[in-house]
Formats: C-alpha cells, sequence, structure tokens
C-alpha cells in the first residue's frame, strides 16, 4: 500500500490501510479510539506491518470469541478490549506490570481461566429468594506454588463514578460463592461418608451457623480496573471519595476510624508516565504509548518511527 491521497480524511486513511484479513487490527485502534492516530507522510504499510507485528493479531484471527462478537456494535469497546486482554500472557503482563513493575512473577501458564459469572441468593424476612448475578470482565486463577489468587480485570472506556462500590459487590460476590462453595463440599463429603459408613466429621453449632468451618480459608482476589478512555479520571478511587462526611475534621476523622473503605486498583492508561510504562511487555507498550500520544501527532510520528 502506498501513500494515501491528501484529499481523502485521516480516519478515512486509517480505515483504507485496516482491511481484511486484519478486522482485528482495525477492531483495537476502533475500541481504543486511536483512529485519529494516522500522521500524514507515514505509508499506511509501515503502520499496518509495524503495529500489526508488535500486537500479535495473527493468534485472534481463528479466536471463536471474536467470531462470535461479529455481530455485536463496535460501541462495546470494553467486550473487544477482554477479548485482547483475555490472552493469558498479555494478562499475566498487565498485572505484572501494575503489581510486580514488570518483574515476570505471574507467569501465563499458571493461569486458569475460570467464569466470570458470580450469583448469590438472598432471603428477604418473609422467606422469599431473590437470585442476584454479576458478570465479570476476566477472572484467572492464579496459582503460584502452593498459594491461589484470583485476578480479575474491569476494562472502561468511560468513567464510573460508582466504580468503588460496584467493584467491592463484585469482590464480596466472588468471596460469597467461594463461601457458598466450601460449605457444600463439606456436606457432599458429610453425605459420602455417612453413605459408606465412616465417621463424620464434627461441626458446631457456629460453623452450622456461619456454613463456614473455623478452618476454611477464601482465596484472596485482587482487581484492577484498566481505565483507556480520553478524560482524566476525576471519579473516586475508594469508598471514602464517595461518602458524604459533614462536620468538623475531628468529627471526620472519628466516622473514618470505624468506616470501612475499599480502594480500586486503577490503570488511568493514557495518563501513565514513561518509566511505568516500560514495565509492560511489547505490544502493552504500544497499546499504552500510542494512548499516550493519540492527541499529539508529532510525538505519535517520532514512535512510529522508531
Amino acid at each position: 500500500i502506498g501513500l494515501v491521497g491528501s484529499e481523502m480524511c485521516i480516519r478515512d486513511r486509517f480505515y483504507s490501510a485496516i482491511v481484511n484479513p486484519h478486522q482485528n487490527l482495525r477492531r483495537i485502534f476502533s475500541i481504543f479510539h486511536l483512529s485519529e492516530c494516522v500522521i500524514e507522510r507515514i505509508t499506511l504499510s509501515h503502520i499496518q506491518g509495524c503495529i500489526g507485528r508488535r500486537f500479535h493479531f495473527d493468534e485472534l484471527q481463528n479466536n471463536k470469541r471474536i467470531r462470535n462478537q461479529e455481530e455485536a456494535s463496535m460501541g462495546k469497546a470494553d467486550v473487544n478490549v477482554n477479548i485482547w486482554l483475555n490472552e493469558k500472557k498479555r494478562f499475566a503482563d498487565l498485572f505484572n506490570g501494575v503489581l510486580y513493575k514488570g518483574k515476570q512473577v505471574i507467569r501465563p501458564e499458571e493461569l486458569e481461566e475460570i467464569s466470570p459469572v458470580a450469583s448469590v441468593s438472598i432471603k428477604n424476612r418473609v422467606g422469599k429468594t431473590r437470585n442476584m448475578k454479576k458478570y465479570r470482565d476476566i477472572v484467572m486463577r492464579w496459582k503460584n506454588n502452593a498459594t491461589f489468587v484470583l485476578l480479575a480485570n474491569e476494562s472502561q472506556d468511560k468513567i464510573h463514578y460508582a466504580m468503588p462500590q460496584k467493584v467491592m459487590l463484585y469482590d464480596g460476590m466472588d468471596y460469597e460463592e467461594q463461601i457458598r462453595n466450601l460449605w457444600k463440599q463439606r456436606m457432599e463429603c458429610q453425605k459420602q461418608a455417612r453413605r459408606i459408613g465412616k465417621p463424620l466429621e464434627h461441626l458446631t453449632a457456629a460453623e452450622y451457623l456461619s456454613r463456614f468451618r473455623k478452618n476454611d480459608r477464601l482465596i484472596p482476589i485482587i482487581s484492577l480496573v484498566f481505565y483507556y478512555g480520553s478524560d482524566p479520571w476525576d471519579g473516586p478511587q475508594d469508598l471514602y471519595d464517595m461518602f458524604r462526611l459533614e462536620g468538623s475534621e475531628e468529627e471526620k476523622v472519628v466516622l473514618e476510624k470505624y468506616l470501612p473503605n475499599y480502594k480500586i486498583n486503577l490503570v488511568d492508561a493514557e495518563r501513565m508516565n514513561e518509566q511505568e510504562i516500560k514495565y509492560f511487555s511489547e505490544d502493552l507498550q504500544v497499546i499504552l504509548t500510542m494512548l499516550k500520544y493519540r492527541h499529539e501527532k508529532n510525538e505519535l510520528k517520532e514512535y512510529i518511527n522508531k
């Protein structure tokens, strides 16, 4: 592909370059709002080759989840970002960059994708049950030696002003499901023991009340919020930011002492500095750098020509 005529607008130049079989490349640029990034006097074949090689989009071309989303609206950006981040190597790199500053602690082979759906049943005073479901974006189980950790990611292209409460609810529902599953497994063991005539495990009244044994333990959950919108994140980053605490400073200090807080782990992609971007591997570095410079043509041109 050669240079495109100057009479075409930037968006037309970009889309004329990103044609089949590179629909995934077009999709990623569109959902990350990078259409404006094509710069005059840069050959489109150079952009297509450079970015396409760095992003490793061949691995996505036959992905069933991609094909199942072909009918979906391009406005559903988060779905497609999650498809891209769902690749285990890339998912591990995202968490290694944020949690361990690029040190390769979480390895792709140690990750197991699990269902992003959790549900809880809540009974009211008259015994009527209400079922609640929530759908996470991506959840992986990480086994590090003998320790299990759940790693969850929520992708956002728009600011969510109730995000601390949303993440707290999601995490809480995941913990509730773990408690329910542990108790279910315990009851199954009791039934099997009774069937074969083995002694039953003694459970205290407190354990029956809790539906959680004294020595049971939960798998911890670490949730990231990957925000790639253009506007700086000005929403709450913890529950305290969402509370209306009035009165004197002394009164606020007392209240905050007893009010539980919940903090989100926010990745504001466009506002990351160059040192922070270096914590990630190459294809994530490309995305994060182009997000950083998407409104600065000269800097973007210099980066693409490296």
